[in-house]
């Protein structure tokens, strides 16, 4: 399984002003812990985005990264650490908040778009877009992928540190699309 992510800013007026993409990787623990545990048929113990070791549910859809408007605890986060990945990493360094005050961003639904077949690949993409109406500029440094353990706790199965700082005007976007992909 191969991951990529792109990032795309734009401004007020949709313009695209940044645009990122880049080779993830950033598989993390939590990652394979949810995937054993779900082809052995045996609950896995998986840190959660608090730090806590949650006992994985086998008969609940694993991994549930489709995240609802308004809910920063599933599917695609943003954050300003600048710290580097390591494969114990359990969350974010410092998530930006959603809402509409300084610092925070406005998370839209994340999207699992259906997989694509092209001659011996075949991927599928997770989609945020993250809007900001705080009245002033947010910070990026760090994206993840938040998922599910159970039906109440979330795992980050995926975290990356950006190459440089990307900021997001007033009235601006910040669009994620993490890529997973197979190769035969």
């Amino acid at each position: 399984m191969k991951l990529s992510y792109e990032v795309i800013v734009k401004d007020r007026n949709g313009k695209i002003i940044a645009r990122l993409k880049s080779e993830a990787r950033s598989w993390l623990k939590q990652w394979n812990q949810l995937i054993y545990g779900g082809m052995s048929n045996s609950a896995q113990t998986v840190t959660d985005t608090g730090g806590t070791g949650r006992t994985q549910s086998v008969s609940y859809d694993l991994l549930g990264a489709a995240g609802v408007a308004g809910d920063a605890t599933r599917g695609v986060v943003v954050g300003t650490g600048t710290t580097g990945v390591t494969i114990s990493d359990f969350r974010l360094e410092s998530q930006v908040a959603h809402g509409t005050g300084a610092g925070q961003l406005e998370h839209q639904a994340t999207q699992v778009i259906y997989p694509t077949v092209s001659g011996s690949q075949c991927y599928f993409q997770l989609k945020r877009i993250l809007v900001n109406h705080s009245g002033g500029l947010v910070s990026v440094n760090e994206i993840a992928i938040y998922g599910d353990i159970t039906s109440s706790f979330r795992a980050c199965i995926a975290r990356d540190v950006l190459a440089g700082t990307v900021t997001i005007p007033d009235g601006g976007s910040i669009t994620v699309i993490y890529s997973v992909k197979a190769v035969a």
